[in-house]
């Protein structure tokens, strides 16, 4: 008799493990940095030509970080990335814009903050994930007052 297998994981076997973990911060990091600082959902982010542009821009300068550090990223990943937000239901917002809303501490310093350390080491410009981190460093250990 076969095992029974998992039907809700989607794996994949990769021969690159350190181009797909990559990926998954470079969609992580944009994610959780604009719903956390506009406090707000990505159904309402994506909704907005504003705040749409913002998410892109947090995707891209994570994209430019990981290829500064010499990692190959797909040309389109960052249109790969906004097709999979924008299939995200309306009111889905990432843990860290919850922690913050419940006074808990953050993962500030190991998403936006090390895009931004990353992007001051190879000389990338990121001023989204540096807003993000310096908007926020004030609750990287839960509630502030």
């Amino acid at each position: 008799m076969e095992p029974a297998r998992a039907t809700a994981l989607d794996a994949k076997a990769t021969d690159d493990i350190d181009i797909v973990i990559w990926e998954k911060f470079i969609a992580l990091t944009a994610l959780s940095g604009s719903t956390s600082l506009l406090r707000a959902s990505m159904g309402q982010i994506l909704e907005h030509a504003e705040t749409r542009l913002f998410q892109r821009q947090l995707i891209d300068e994570s994209i430019a970080v990981a290829r500064a550090a010499g990692k190959s990223t797909r040309e389109n990943l960052g249109d790969e990335i906004m097709t999979k937000l924008g299939g995200m239901p309306f009111a889905f917002r990432s843990s860290m814009s919850e922690d913050l809303e419940r006074g808990k501490p953050l993962e500030l310093r190991w998403l936006s903050g090390r895009v931004h350390r990353l992007g001051l080491q190879f000389d990338v410009l990121t001023p989204g994930h540096s807003a993000v981190y310096r908007a926020l460093v004030l609750h990287k250990s839960g509630k502030v007052g």
